[in-house]
This record gives structure tokens, sequence and C-alpha cells, in this order.
């Protein structure tokens, strides 16, 4: 396992639930690149999503995404975005298919784009867990 891997692992370990694997693309001031996506739900914080975003350099850079925001994203169109402070999240349809877009504006402009249909699913996984967790605390 390669040290990237280990730390998105490892981060995956220390929230001890659920995550999705994906291929996405990067945007920043220095151009559009291929990366690798880790999705990571927290029992801790079931509200907020970890992306755990590996560089081609094989650095991990770790975003904090509310849950809401990316629903929301899901049925959001450009021109009007989910926003949550200096994030915003929209989907793109694109002759090749759907992709949730996730922007942030700090430190600078950077936007991220990821498989619809596999954050989708995630978000799916992640509200099932939600309600049988409840129906086991009734």
């Amino acid at each position: 396992m390669s040290p990237v891997h280990a730390g998105a692992e490892a981060i995956q370990r220390d929230c001890g639930t659920r995550s999705a694997a994906l291929t996405c693309l990067m945007t920043t001031p220095s151009g559009t690149f291929r990366m690798r996506a880790r999705l990571i739900g927290q029992r801790s914080d079931p509200q907020a999503v970890i992306a755990a975003i590996t560089d081609r350099s094989g650095v991990v850079h770790v975003w904090f995404i509310g849950r809401d925001l990316l629903e929301a994203g899901l049925g959001a169109c450009a021109s009007r975005p989910a926003r949550r402070d200096r994030v915003w999240a929209w989907t793109s349809e694109e002759p090749a298919g759907r992709s949730l877009m996730v922007a942030r504006a700090s430190p600078s402009f950077e936007v991220l784009e990821l498989d619809w249909t596999g954050v989708g699913a995630f978000l799916a996984e992640g509200r099932a867990e939600a309600r049988a967790a409840a129906a086991v605390r009734r």
C-alpha cells in the first residue's frame, strides 16, 4: 500500500464508517488534473463528509463538505448552485454524463468534479445507515 493510500485509509479508520473511492478532476489555478478522491462519512458527525483527494505527487488534500450541501448539489444547476459559506455545489450535464461539481474559494478557487452517480450512491448509503441507527435507538 502506498503512503498516500495509507493516509486516506488512516482517515477512514479514524472515522470508522463508510467510504467511496472515485476518480475525479480537480481544477486549480495551475490547471485541471485527474486525481483520486475518497469520500468518507463520520459516525461522530453524520452531517460531515471528508473528501480525501490524492494528487499526482501523492499528497492527500482534505476537504470537509456538509452532507446537506452535497445532497442539494445533486439537484442544483450551475446557474443556481447550492451554497454554504465559500463552498458551492451543482450538477453539470455533459455529453459524457452527469458530474457533481464542488467549488471552494479558500485559499484559492478550486473545483472538484465527481461522478454524480457515485456521490449519490455514497449519500444513499449514509441515509440508510442513519435510518438503521435511528430504528435501533427506538
